[in-house]
């Protein structure tokens, strides 16, 4: 059926999302280069993947400032 063969071509057109933050904007905000700057980024892309990728940017930059 159509749907079926639409459902099966949907890996091929998802996009990958792409994590927006790295750590030169950590740098830039303040963080050391080290251990710890691996660990904030690791913690901001686990909330932007539990977010559903929607997290801008600024939003992350925001999740840093608030919660790292």
């Amino acid at each position: 059926s159509s749907a079926y063969r639409q459902m099966l071509m949907l890996p091929s057109r998802w996009k990958i999302p792409e994590f927006r933050l790295t750590g030169n904007d950590l740098l830039a905000h303040g963080y050391e280069a080290g251990p710890l700057l691996g660990q904030v980024l690791k913690k901001a892309e686990a909330w932007w993947e539990e977010g559903d990728y929607l997290a801008s940017r600024d939003d992350l930059l925001h999740f840093i400032e608030s919660e790292c």
